[in-house]
Parts: structure tokens; sequence; C-alpha cells
């Protein structure tokens, strides 16, 4: 990654775990931390610059959890295709009369892709990724 692309990608991105490590409340994702927890330094909640959450299904046949997810950016995924990249987690909260559970979560790897043109010069992002979880709801016996 050259300098240029280090630029393109936000502090909050490229420092994640340091930021975290430092304030477990950073991105303002506890309601209710300890006494004496620090006060959150950015709140980043329905930030979809880098990523974002596009169909979300349920496969009755399959009894699969299904989601899509577009991947918008060239850069902040970890590197390029020969580089482990990053892993990029998605959880299922799901609402089958009781309010919302947390089904699990699931996970895919993301690269930096440079953006382009298809052959038919209609730009490749975002980029689609289709994620799956397996998930049996409780059924009646018959």
């Amino acid at each position: 990654m050259d300098q240029q692309d280090e630029q393109l990608i936000e502090r909050e991105r490229s420092h994640f775990k340091h930021l975290l490590a430092s304030n477990p409340n950073y991105f303002n994702t506890t309601k209710e931390g300890p006494s004496g927890a620090q006060a959150a330094a950015a709140a980043i909640s329905g930030n979809t610059r880098y990523e974002e959450i596009g169909c979300v299904g349920y496969n009755p046949v399959l009894d699969l959890l299904e989601a899509t997810v577009q991947i918008k950016r060239p850069v902040g995924y970890g590197g390029d295709l020969c580089s482990p990249g990053t892993t990029e987690f998605i959880r299922f909260y799901v609402d089958i009369g009781g309010g919302w559970v947390d089904a699990g979560v699931t996970s895919f790897k993301a690269h930096d892709i440079p953006d382009g043109t298809d052959c038919a010069k209609a730009s490749i992002k975002p980029i689609g990724y289709a994620v799956s979880l397996p998930f049996a709801p409780r059924r009646p016996p018959c």
C-alpha cells in the first residue's frame, strides 16, 4: 500500500483494534459502560462508506440465514489478493415472535481491489459477497 492509499483510509479503519484497546467505547458501542468508562470519541453507527449489507433473508429449505454485503472502496481491507486481507464479520438477529435474538455470526475475507470497469465499461464496484449461517428455528413437531 502506498502513502496515497494510506491517506484514503480513515484512522478509525486503519487503527481499529488499537483504538478499541485504548478505549472499549471508542466507537460508542456500549450502552452502559462500567463506572469511569471513557466517553466515545467517534460514533460510526450507520457508516456505510466501506461496506453495506444489502439483502437479508432466511432459506427454510436449507435452514440458512443469508445476506449480501457490498464492498465499496478500493482500499482499507488489509491488502491485495496476495495478502491476508481483512475478516469482515456479519452478525444475524432474528425475531421469531419473542423479540430480537442473536442468531450467530459469520465472516468473509475482503481485500483491496482497485476501482475499474468491466468489458461493458460499467464500474466493478460495489463488489458483492454472499454470506450464510446455519439456522434451524424451533418448529412444532407436526
